[in-house]
């Protein structure tokens, strides 16, 4: 419940006011520790507790060191990356946090093809990823302009983490799968 009340409160947020809010992404992730140490304590004692919040620890890590190398690129929000961070506290689960990063970056390039086409700027956001990509080429950070549409990122995590703590936590076999 915590998991899908954080996805779908930063989704919306983010659709409404452009930003995953760190009043709900930095009590999620500690939530998420505590959470996850007192499950582990009722399932196996001071060692089930350790063990679970060591992998609710790991869980973070493994969203958020990726998120914030493209953060510093200037490909995401601080807000995502906190989200995402979000997402391995409350799972803790690093397979889980990968899927969700898999499935929430596919649905966040879809998004960003309606954006692109719906907006008019096919040819403008092309120009602009050639850039990127050179100055990344030239290790420099490269300039990203702020007046372009955007996608939500967050609702794109909000579905994609759905879905894979669907099939991760749940066990449910996905038809892509």
């Amino acid at each position: 419940m915590l998991l899908a009340a954080v996805l779908t409160v930063a989704a919306i947020t983010d659709c409404r006011r452009g930003l995953a809010p760190n009043w709900l992404t930095l009590p999620a992730i500690a939530g998420g520790w505590v959470l996850s140490a007192a499950l582990g304590w009722f399932e196996g004692g001071a060692a089930g507790a350790q063990q679970m919040a060591m992998d609710s620890l790991v869980a973070t890590l493994a969203g958020f060191v990726p998120m914030v190398a493209v953060y510093c690129l200037g490909g995401f929000g601080g807000g995502d990356v906190k989200l995402v961070a979000a997402y391995g506290a409350i799972t803790g689960s690093s397979l889980c946090v990968l899927n969700m990063a898999v499935y929430s970056l596919t649905l966040a390039a879809i998004m960003a093809v309606f954006v692109m086409i719906r907006s008019g700027r096919v040819k403008q956001t092309f120009g602009r990823l050639t850039s990127a990509l050179l100055s990344i080429v030239a290790r420099s950070k490269p300039v990203i302009p702020e007046d372009g549409p955007r996608v939500p990122f967050a609702l794109a995590v909000a579905i994609g983490g759905i879905l894979a703590g669907v099939e991760c936590l749940l066990g449910a076999a996905m038809p892509w799968s």
